[in-house]
């Protein structure tokens, strides 16, 4: 009998000191997200950092932290952290998903279509397998979800595949923001492909309901006022009022001012939409389409000569952004500069995919003086 509870006690003692080890890595993981979640990136780093010190073979602290230096755009560590989480936990779906949306993430950084679809596909594997693991994640089947409406834009049949993942996503989490948001934006993606009114009423329906279960969610305000934005809506107050939120909400969200600069563009507030793009560029210089839209607003106000420097920003920027070339070549043809307004035209013709600006690429061409 005393040998039994002897052995007892030396068990509970074990235990004892076992949980004794592993619960400060696991308060380090707590702190971590509680960091994370207020956007505390470098802070949520130091505690899943200190947490792998303390416990090398810890998956979920590996997991989580490469969420964190996926949003701070450090995608190379993101994926080496949840590579080495599955290493340690093959059968932790969320380090299959954590890493999937790093390769989105990273997909976008690239101009070469051919790396970024690579990551997509990395993507949706990954995602994939997240769900073979674990059918009830949601989160797995919305980054899928993106990593389908990302491709869609290469190929217009991937649009449906996202909406599909966004909506089994919903229908396992229907408080789940984010699924209505990326579901949303896969609508308004393929809307603007077939100029379908009834896919961006979808959108709108979506990033509401967004908005509805996340009144903070800054994104989904930005994505509405885009879809607000575009010509087949023109719902510019609405654009203006979004984009204003997302940009409460976060002061630092380059592309919402470029957002808002459009909606003023379109009611002819060229001061404002400028002021916008020089705060959009301030937050990130490197954001090409900023310097395309102040280009606009510059090309509405007549001073063309600004214009053509924007574009050739732009243009060195992103070679492949095609609609910088169409705005700069009109440029060059107000200001008489025929052989390059030429030039520029038949470059936008050359690598845009967009029927309708070809078409009117051409009329530009062939008003052109020999």
């Amino acid at each position: 009998m005393k040998k039994g509870l002897i052995l007892v006690l030396l068990a509970c003692i074990f235990l004892i000191v076992s949980v004794g080890c592993l619960k400060p890595a696991l308060s380090h993981v707590r702190k971590g997200d509680s960091y994370q979640k207020q956007m505390e990136l470098d802070k949520a780093i130091e505690e899943y950092t200190a947490a792998v010190k303390l416990d090398p073979d810890y998956a979920k602290a590996y997991c989580n932290r490469c969420w964190a230096y996926a949003l701070k755009s450090e995608y190379e560590r993101a994926i080496a952290d949840c590579t080495k989480a599955i290493e340690l936990a093959p059968k932790l779906a969320e380090a299959y998903s954590n890493r999937g949306w790093a390769y989105v993430r990273r997909g976008w950084t690239y101009r070469d279509e051919t790396e970024q679809i690579k990551d997509f596909d990395r993507a949706i594997a990954d995602c994939t397998k997240a769900i073979e693991l674990d059918p009830k994640s949601a989160v797995a089947y919305n980054t899928r979800g993106w990593a389908y409406s990302e491709k869609g834009v290469f190929d217009i049949v991937y649009f449906e595949k996202a909406i599909a993942d966004c909506t089994k996503a919903i229908e396992l989490s229907p408080e789940f923001a984010e699924a209505y948001n990326t579901r949303g934006w896969a609508y308004a993606r393929r809307g603007w492909t077939n100029n379908d009114e009834n896919d961006l009423d979808h959108a709108i329906a979506d990033l509401t309901k967004a908005i509805e279960l996340d009144h903070n969610y800054a994104v989904a305000y930005n994505n509405r006022a885009f879809v607000y934005n575009n010509w087949i809506k023109s719902q510019y107050e609405e654009a203006i009022v979004d984009s204003t939120k997302a940009i409460e909400l976060n002061p630092k969200y380059e592309t919402a001012y470029n957002t808002r600069a459009w909606a003023y563009i379109e009611l002819r507030k060229y001061d404002e939409a400028i002021a916008d793009c020089n705060k959009a560029i301030e937050l990130n210089p490197r954001l090409a389409v900023a310097y395309e839209t102040r280009g606009w607003a510059y090309f509405e106000k007549g001073a063309y000569d600004r214009t053509v420097i924007d574009c050739t920003k732009a243009i060195e920027l992103d070679p492949e952004f095609d609609v910088p070339y169409l705005l700069r070549g009109q440029a060059y043809s107000k200001l008489g500069k025929t052989p390059e307004a030429r030039q520029d035209l038949e470059t936008f013709i050359k690598i845009s995919e967009s029927k309708q600006l070809k078409d009117l690429a051409r009329q530009l061409l062939s008003g052109l003086g020999r």
